[in-house]
């Protein structure tokens, strides 16, 4: 039996815009492009909840996978925190290129910052 993908859907101004994904398989390849300051509640409430318990190695305990209409996949989480951080957090933003930040910014309403590695 071939169970469907749950997405969550984000509707902005009467448009479908970005998925919000239940794994991360869409995310491979992806790499650290830049950062967003802010909250877990905040991004819980503009995403939905997280996926958590599928970092192997522990180095991840939540995670937004998003995919754009223009096939670009942005991702947001924590990293090597030891527990999801619920305060203000500078969380990093994975994507195969900078247009992901540039792409989660707008969809969160939020300043991004590439980052420099």
């Amino acid at each position: 039996m071939n169970v469907p993908t749950k997405v969550h859907i984000i509707h902005i101004q009467n448009m479908i815009t970005p998925k919000i994904l239940n794994d991360t398989s869409k995310a491979n390849g992806s790499c650290l492009q830049g950062y967003c300051m802010t909250t877990y509640d905040t991004l819980v409430e503009k995403l939905g909840e997280p996926l958590t318990d599928f970092s192997g190695d522990g180095k991840v305990t939540c995670e937004w996978v998003i995919e754009f209409p223009d096939d670009t996949v942005g991702t947001i989480y924590d990293w090597k925190t030891g527990e999801t951080p619920k305060k203000e957090y500078n969380w990093h933003i994975g994507g195969k290129d900078g247009k992901a930040v540039m792409k989660i910014g707008e969809l969160l309403d939020l300043p991004t910052t590439e980052s420099r590695v």
